[in-house]
């Protein structure tokens, strides 16, 4: 399994543009391993793609946290901002965000979509 040390809050940031400060990224990314540590911990993945799941998964965090990742529209004159919202009513997890679908997307063994009873998928933006 990767440490701490493996993913960092400027790796996260590449991925996602937030206003969350870097120690609120370090809480999502510590989030992300023990996620991983719990349900990946016995799994041949390798330790780069083990990486890339775990600062997917920080984003993913991240995200819910963050509402100005959630931006749909924006609108200058009149100022207005409008957010997608992340549905939990249906229990989607994961999959309530593209940074955990793509963290989802890239677990081989499918645990994290079943921490939720859903498949994988990707959607093109």
């Amino acid at each position: 399994m990767p440490d701490d040390r493996d993913i960092s809050v400027l790796l996260v940031r590449e991925i996602i543009n937030t206003n969350l400060t870097d120690g609120q990224v370090e809480g999502a990314i510590s989030t992300a391993i023990v996620l991983t540590e719990n349900r990946l911990q016995n799994t041949s993945i390798d330790r780069k793609l083990m990486i890339e799941i775990q600062r997917w998964l920080a984003a993913h965090f991240c995200s819910l946290t963050d509402p100005s990742t959630r931006v749909e529209t924006e609108k200058i004159s009149e100022a207005s901002v409008s957010y997608s919202s992340i549905d939990n009513a249906n229990n989607d997890g994961i999959m309530s965000t593209r940074w955990g679908r793509t963290a989802a997307s890239l677990d081989p063994t499918g645990a994290l979509t079943k921490l939720y009873g859903h498949s994988p998928r990707l959607y093109a933006l």
